[in-house]
């Protein structure tokens, strides 16, 4: 049997190769599509190369997904592994660091620090000392009863050495500075005969040097004001002296009774010289000696 032909309506320039057994199929030369005959008809399919582009894609998947198992099962350890090495080679070196000494910095290189916020309290000073503001201190009162002797040193010719006792009163009025104590006071020989108990008055300056805590020796310059000075020869006159005097002192209460209250705490022994230094004559002075005990304060 013949096989057919097509019309003239479906001759093409490749229509010219030999017709091919029925029922077969041929790829033509520069055709983009496979050519099928069914029972000498040529019938065209869908595209050769679109059907290798959808195996393509499909492979292309399929290997895509192997790669990422592949690096999700390979990968995430070595990542973990690299991460674990970095620490272990990180500490060591930060501990080295933070162990090496720094350089010294000076003091005046950095800036003090400021602290914000932050009240500042300044400590309030202790209170001066009140000071009364005068030259003049706080008086002491003494009573000072001892014995009077004259004529113990160059006495006139026909003139024995003579003691009576003596009572004296004493205000001391401290200064401002250590060494000037002002005196005044007064003492007078009760049992004198022949108006020898008529009181003297003096009044001075006192220099006291602390020898130490058991001795103060003091000079002292004062006046007198009693009967026959002045250079008077009338009986029982009054009349003024310049007298010098040395003065030593032992401080037996502080001493021998710090913790006793009142004058015996306070007790000192005391011994005198006294000299004329106007209307004095010959050089004989009188001597006195006692007790010197604090009244007030």
């Amino acid at each position: 049997m013949a096989a057919p032909t097509l019309g003239p309506a479906h001759t093409t320039e490749l229509d010219t190769i030999a017709t091919p057994p029925p029922n077969s199929t041929r790829h033509l030369v520069g055709c983009s599509r496979e050519t099928v005959f069914v029972d000498g008809r040529r019938v065209d399919t869908l595209p050769i190369h679109a059907d290798r582009r959808i195996v393509r894609s499909i492979f292309a998947c399929r290997v895509t997904l192997y790669l990422a198992v592949v690096a999700c099962t390979v990968g995430w350890p070595l990542a973990a592994r690299a991460q674990t090495a970095a620490i272990a080679v990180q500490w060591p070196l930060s501990a080295w660091a933070s162990s090496t000494p720094s350089a010294p910095v000076e003091a005046s290189a950095a800036p003090p620090p400021v602290v914000e916020h932050a009240p500042v309290v300044v400590p309030k000073p202790d209170p001066a000392p009140v000071s009364t503001g005068h030259f003049l201190k706080p008086p002491v009162f003494l009573f000072q009863p001892g014995a009077f002797v004259s004529n113990l040193v160059n006495a006139p010719a026909g003139t024995d050495a003579h003691a009576e006792l003596n009572l004296r009163f004493l205000t001391l009025i401290p200064t401002g500075f250590s060494h000037i104590v002002l005196v005044s006071g007064v003492g007078f020989t009760p049992l004198a005969a022949d108006g020898g108990n008529a009181p003297v008055f003096f009044y001075g300056l006192v220099i006291p040097f602390n020898v130490s805590s058991w001795m103060t020796v003091a000079p002292v310059l004062f006046g007198g004001y009693a009967p026959g000075f002045g250079g008077t020869t009338t009986p029982g006159r009054y009349g003024h002296d310049l007298l010098a005097e040395l003065g030593v002192l032992l401080h037996v209460g502080p001493k021998l009774f710090p913790k006793a209250p009142g004058p015996l705490g306070g007790m000192s022994i005391y011994a005198l010289a006294d000299q004329k230094i106007t209307h004095r004559g010959d050089f004989s002075p009188a001597f006195l000696f006692g007790l010197s005990l604090p009244l007030a304060p």
